[in-house]
């Protein structure tokens, strides 16, 4: 089938548009053919269906004027900055530690979301099961805010995020805003002031 490179590349463009890239191809034509490379296979294949999805469904998304780019942005890092702090402050070096530090009440939902994944996805669960920054990633804005606010946590956070009130708040904000930007819905003025303001806050409280 690959024998002629004219017509490879005619196989490779029927191939991808079902989702299968050359990468995918080359993997498939392993010789022999393990385990190890069917795992491989399939994390590649639906790296390829998340950016197609990406490309073709979230296109309001990606169509978002610059400036919701960048707050977007800021906000992610927001996001990334608490789940390190958590992590670093916290001594979460396991998942064990894990789920002692995280409220019992978020755990239940974190799972279900992290199997789901594993499902979709058999290798991740080989690879992934005891990786506590790829728990961390199912981490929700608001979850992590019940994390540091949680009476058994805050205080190794309270010299860094000021009062409890304040942080609860300001997640308000921020999350407000984040949920139009992610749901392609439009941010009234007040919405968006607030959630700017927000963010610069947590920037502020969250600088090396």
């Amino acid at each position: 089938m690959f024998d002629n490179n004219t017509d490879n590349e005619k196989v490779y463009q029927v191939l991808a548009s079902h989702l299968i890239s050359k990468k995918a191809v080359g993997i498939l034509l392993k010789m022999p053919f393990t385990t190890d490379d069917y795992y491989e296979f399939i994390e590649e294949l639906k790296q390829t269906i998340l950016l197609e999805i990406k490309n073709r469904l979230l296109d309001k998304v990606i169509d978002l004027p610059e400036n919701l780019k960048v707050l977007d942005a800021k906000i992610e890092t927001v996001e990334l900055k608490f789940s390190a702090l958590i992590k670093k402050k916290k001594n979460i070096q396991n998942i064990q530690d894990f789920e002692t530090h995280v409220p019992s009440h978020l755990l239940p939902k974190l799972k279900g979301r992290i199997d789901k994944e594993f499902r979709k996805t058999p290798a991740l669960a080989i690879n992934k099961s005891t990786d506590v920054d790829f728990w961390f990633q199912f981490l929700d804005l608001q979850e992590l805010k019940d994390i540091l606010t949680n009476k058994k946590n805050w205080n190794e956070f309270a010299d860094i995020l000021s009062s409890k009130e304040k942080v609860m708040a300001e997640f308000k904000d921020m999350g407000d805003l984040r949920n139009c930007i992610r749901h392609s819905r439009e941010a009234d003025k007040i919405t968006r002031m607030k959630g700017e303001a927000a963010t610069l806050w947590f920037e502020e409280q969250l600088k090396e």
